[in-house]
Parts: C-alpha cells; sequence; structure tokens
C-alpha cells in the first residue's frame, strides 16, 4: 500500500470532521497506540528534526502513492490515482464520498484526524486521535494556542474548530514553513471532501484560513 519515500531533510523545522510513508507501512488505526505524553518527550535536536523530516515525508508520499479505499463497507478495494486532480489524492471515484480508506480502516468516519495520525506514526498521538479537537485538547502544554508571532514547525498538526460548534472540526500535518507561508497535507478534504490535498496557508491576522472555520493553534510531537 505504501512505497518507501525518498528523505530529504528539510531546511525549517517545520475535513469537516466529527472524529476528523516510512521505509515502513504506516500504522492502521486499529493498531494498539503508545502511550501519550502531555509533555515533550525528552529526544534530541537530532533526532527532533529527523523525526520531523520523516513526518513530511510520509504526508507528502500520501498525497503522490496510490491508496487503499472503498465506496461501501463490504466493497471491493480500490485504489486511488493520485495527481487527478492536481496536488490531490482522491480516495473516492466518480464523486463518491464514502470516508472509507486505509486510513480510518475503511469504517466510513471522517478522517482528517486518522490521517494526522498516521503521518506521526501514532506516536504520541491524542488518545482519541480520530477527534479533531483531541489534538487541541488532549496534549497539554504540546498544543500551542495561535499566535502571529509564533510559527509552527515541519510535523506540527494545525487544528481548526467549527464556528458553529467547537467540538468538531479539523486538522493538517505541517509539511513546509516559509517565512510566514505554512504549507500543509491534509486528510479528508479537498477534491469532494474525500481526498489527500496539499494547502498552503498564511501565518498571519486571525490565522490560517480554511472555509468558515475558526484557526486555533498547532500541536506538535515535541
Amino acid at each position: 500500500m505504501f512505497s518507501t519515500p525518498l528523505h530529504s531533510r528539510l531546511t525549517t523545522l517545520g475535513c469537516v470532521v466529527v472524529l476528523c510513508a516510512t521505509a515502513a507501512p504506516v500504522a492502521m488505526a486499529t493498531q494498539p497506540r503508545t502511550e501519550v505524553h502531555a509533555t515533550a518527550p525528552s529526544v534530541s535536536a537530532d533526532e527532533q528534526e529527523d523525526e520531523r523530516a520523516a513526518i513530511a515525508d510520509r504526508a507528502q508520499a500520501a498525497l503522490t502513492t496510490p491508496q487503499d479505499f472503498r465506496l461501501t463497507a463490504e466493497g471491493q478495494t480500490l485504489q486511488s490515482r493520485p495527481g487527478d486532480p492536481q496536488d490531490t489524492n482522491y480516495l473516492g471515484q466518480d464523486g463518491s464520498n464514502a470516508d472509507r480508506n486505509e486510513y480510518n480502516d475503511f469504517n466510513g468516519l471522517a478522517w482528517c484526524g486518522y490521517f494526522a495520525a498516521a503521518m506521526w506514526d501514532h506516536q504520541d498521538v491524542p488518545d482519541h486521535y480520530p477527534g479533531s479537537q483531541s489534538w487541541r485538547t488532549s496534549l497539554g502544554e504540546r498544543f500551542h494556542a495561535y499566535s502571529a508571532d509564533e510559527l509552527p514547525q515541519v510535523g506540527d498538526v494545525l487544528v481548526w474548530t467549527n464556528q458553529d460548534n467547537a467540538a468538531h472540526g479539523h486538522v493538517g500535518v505541517v509539511t513546509e514553513v516559509s517565512g510566514t507561508s505554512v504549507t500543509t497535507v491534509e486528510g479528508n478534504t479537498g477534491h469532494n471532501s474525500d481526498s489527500v490535498a496539499e494547502r498552503t496557508y498564511e501565518w498571519s491576522g486571525a490565522g490560517p484560513v480554511h472555509g468558515d472555520k475558526l484557526f486555533r493553534g498547532f500541536a506538535s510531537r515535541f
């Protein structure tokens, strides 16, 4: 399902949802999770940089590598066609929006949180990572409320809430930071709202604009 991406050292560290590739396959949603730490794991600066680069590599691979999906719960497993449309990996067919793919174990639930957890290789993720707002409420000091003066780094996860219901929202994985421009790869978004897609945001004003959602900040593994 997953190909081995070429690792590159990055110069910058750096769905409407109800629940919203490395050398080894990305862990599936049903795999037991590691212990969650509300404080930053104790790792060296070099280890952090390596893991941030690995997260970005996984996200880029998810954008450009065929991924498994289904149109119904017991239906045939199909493969996506990355790049149709551009900068999108559509995990559906002919306008479908089934929310059934390898990230959420084909369960039909909104999957941006599942996608973010897979990009972190299910390490140090929130206990209830399928819920987008767990990335904001369950990571303690590893969640950084939005400030125009504090940019995220590669590998961090951006968090939005819905304007009318702060219990729900969206998350996306940072793959590049250049000046005040932040690029992400996100699941459960883009084409037919059932794609992996790349987006670029400006880190200013009220924060990155994603539809009519309210930007809240970013979560970090470290």
